[in-house]
């Protein structure tokens, strides 16, 4: 796998700039992430041998964090929060407008792909919007205070979007 010198010389600065190495580990796989699209196999096995680890250590690290995109994802990427907060203020009601328009149902850790490859959804631990509850981040964009109309609208939006292209 080859990456850009000069990215390669900023990411041995980035880790320079800390004690113990790996602690620059997050910022070089959003680095790689971002140039590549996703982290696949390839990307963690070259970010190991870049830190030198093993490359479970990095697949641990970037499977345990929701913003790294590991496996196969929608053009939409839906995270929702699965935290209390959002479980005591309606995430169920979110959850059940996204199936109602995209087909999906949540499954274990991972996201689930829609069968049109359009939306892909994974639930997350708390993104940080507790007193805006329920809420879903989608391709970095927070949507707050949901239900399930206002949850509907917005993934409509987005189909109908994409049926303009």
């Amino acid at each position: 796998m080859k990456f850009p010198p000069k990215k390669i010389a900023a990411w041995e600065e980035l880790k320079a700039c800390y004690q113990n190495p790996r602690a620059a580990l997050i910022p070089v796989l959003h680095a790689v992430q971002d140039e590549r699209g996703s982290l696949g196999r390839e990307e963690m096995e070259w970010v190991a041998e870049f830190f030198d680890l093993a490359p479970i250590e990095v697949q641990e690290t970037a499977t345990f964090y929701w913003m790294f995109r590991t496996g196969e994802l929608g053009r939409w990427r839906i995270a929702v929060c699965k935290n209390l907060s959002c479980d005591l203020r309606g995430k169920d009601e979110v959850l059940r407008a996204v199936k109602d328009v995209t087909g999906i149902e949540p499954c274990g850790h991972g996201p689930v792909v829609s069968e049109d490859g359009l939306f892909s959804l994974q639930l997350v631990e708390c993104m940080g919007a507790c007193a805006a509850a329920p809420m879903m981040d989608i391709n970095g964009e927070y949507h707050e205070n949901l239900d399930y109309a206002k949850t509907r609208e917005i993934l409509e939006s987005l189909r109908r979007e994409e049926e303009g292209r």
